[in-house]
């Protein structure tokens, strides 16, 4: 009985110790290579372009579908910074520990605020034009604030007024965020109106084109009316 059970718990441990030793990465290359130098097709092409996420495949060179020297090289580099041996072949587990860190290396997507500023100024200097509603035509400024915020599917009321009842009020200069609509008094109430982009500033179409602007000058923080968060 004793050395039953000793040879239970032996054949226990030894399973447990080996199924241990196949999750790890240093026995990634002990599967079958499914990629190798010579090999062609899409597979490739994707294994480039994430290794040049990493920075072991050079940016100055295009991808291509073909398997040779400088993908061999990037993937023995990538190999070799993960303590796997430094041969060039691909196994599934290899593949997928490149796909991980490429995945995890991928820059995130802007907020909806930075995109929606970031559009904004694309089209700074462009001349103010009454009545305008595109870049082809120039913008007022309700018109630019719709066009902008209209390009990521936020559909805002044609006129300053109209948008100034929109979205949720912002109570005081204080608490702007980037991507607030800002409003003015420049000849009657809600009579202009921009997009905050922080540090005090909003970028807005005035007589002058599309431009940014200081909240804190004198003109404009003599006519500030409000603000409204149309994002949340």
């Amino acid at each position: 009985m004793r050395l039953s059970l000793l040879m239970t718990a032996s054949s226990l441990f030894s399973s447990i110790f080996l199924a241990s030793m196949v999750a790890t990465p240093a026995f990634a290359d002990s599967q079958s290579v499914i990629l190798h130098q010579g090999s062609t097709g899409a597979q490739v092409q994707s294994l480039q372009h994430d290794l040049q996420e990493l920075g072991y495949f050079p940016s100055s060179v295009d991808t291509t579908t073909y398997f040779g020297s400088i993908t061999a090289k990037a993937v023995s580099d990538f190999k070799t910074a993960h303590h796997l041996n430094a041969s060039s072949s691909v196994t599934d587990q290899v593949l997928s520990l490149i796909e991980r860190d490429a995945k995890r290396s991928a820059p995130q997507p802007l907020p909806i605020a930075q995109q929606i500023i970031a559009k904004a100024k694309t089209y700074l200097g462009l001349p103010y034009s009454w009545g305008g509603t595109s870049p082809s035509t120039g913008f007022d400024c309700s018109g630019f604030t719709q066009y902008v915020f209209g390009q990521f599917g936020i559909a805002l009321d044609r006129v300053s007024q109209d948008q100034a009842t929109q979205g949720n009020p912002v109570a005081s200069m204080n608490d702007l965020k980037a991507g607030d609509l800002v409003f003015f008094n420049t000849s009657g109430y809600y009579t202009h109106v921009g997009i905050y982009i922080g540090n005090g500033e909003f970028i807005n179409a005035d007589d002058y084109g599309i431009r940014i602007d200081s909240l804190y000058s004198s003109y404009w923080s003599n006519t500030y009316e409000g603000a409204r968060n149309v994002l949340s």
